[in-house]
């Protein structure tokens, strides 16, 4: 296990951070509170085929555990992460199925289609003049 915290050993990026990941099996998402939680590990990791181990959050994100993420408590990990390592399969079929939502469901394309669409309907509301009775 590594950890790259700022503290221990320093932050990782580029082409460094890109070759760690893709000797990575996991990347955990443990925070001080539920809602510190930083959803940005998950696209990281799912571009280099690690899988995201994350305590359970008060955010809702489109990830479902046990097909896109693991989650689990925290004293619960290492169990988590042996089950994993002996059934290759189940762990490959996590990484495929996140990398699969990233690349083609959570993309900036469908983002910013999402975000005009929303904005065009309230444009379109605020010039339909309001019934008077």
């Amino acid at each position: 296990m590594e950890v790259y915290d700022g503290f221990a050993k320093p932050f990782v990026f580029g082409r460094e951070r890109t070759e760690i990941l893709n000797r990575t099996h996991f990347v955990l998402n443990i925070y001080e509170r539920p809602w510190h939680e930083l959803s940005i590990r998950h696209f990281v990791a799912a571009a280099n085929g690690a899988v995201v181990l994350t305590e359970p959050g008060e955010n809702r994100y489109p990830f479902v555990p046990g097909e896109h993420i693991v989650e689990c408590r925290l004293e619960m990990m290492p169990d988590a992460v042996m089950h994993y390592l002996t059934h290759e399969d189940e762990w490959g079929a996590i990484s495929k199925n996140m990398f699969e939502l990233v690349t083609s469901k959570l993309t900036l394309m469908r983002s910013i289609k999402s975000i005009l669409t929303a904005a065009e309907a309230v444009l379109a509301a605020r010039r339909t003049p309001p019934l008077r009775v």
